[in-house]
């Protein structure tokens, strides 16, 4: 199992398997007031064998500052009951939607997002909460 894709995004969803991504590729967020919500989602893309499918799998996801501190943990997890007609060593794409909209900033400054599957894959995405700039 690889995940291919990871972004971070305005909004994420699954439909008939495609993974609907919409203002994908955030890295900054204004907040004019703090605490405030990150109100983003994470959008990943795993390619799974049909062996892999098989089988129960957990996902993680780490919300930390730039100290290392950790300030949200999501957990869940998939398992396909039917994977198809895919032959023996063919990959398909498994679309993960998880939202991080409610959880909260204190500061601004640089955070990271930890994508883990099964203990061992790992995506890091780097986020900056910023003031807004004053209107010129």
């Amino acid at each position: 199992m690889e995940i291919v894709a990871a972004v971070l995004c305005d909004f994420a969803s699954v439909r008939e398997g495609l993974l609907i991504v919409v203002g994908g590729g955030v890295t900054r967020l204004w907040r004019e007031q703090l605490p405030a919500p990150l109100g983003i989602h994470l959008a990943a893309m795993l390619e799974c064998t049909r062996d892999e499918l098989a089988r129960p799998h957990e996902i993680q996801v780490w919300v930390r500052t730039e100290d290392g501190d950790e300030i949200a943990h999501v957990r869940g997890g998939f398992a396909l009951q039917e994977v198809g007609d895919l032959d023996p060593g063919e990959t398909t794409m498994v679309p993960i939607p998880l939202s991080l909209v409610p959880v909260g900033v204190n500061a601004y400054g640089r955070y990271s997002v930890h994508l883990q599957v099964d203990d061992n894959l790992h995506k890091t995405l780097s986020l900056r909460v910023a003031a807004r700039p004053p209107v010129v």
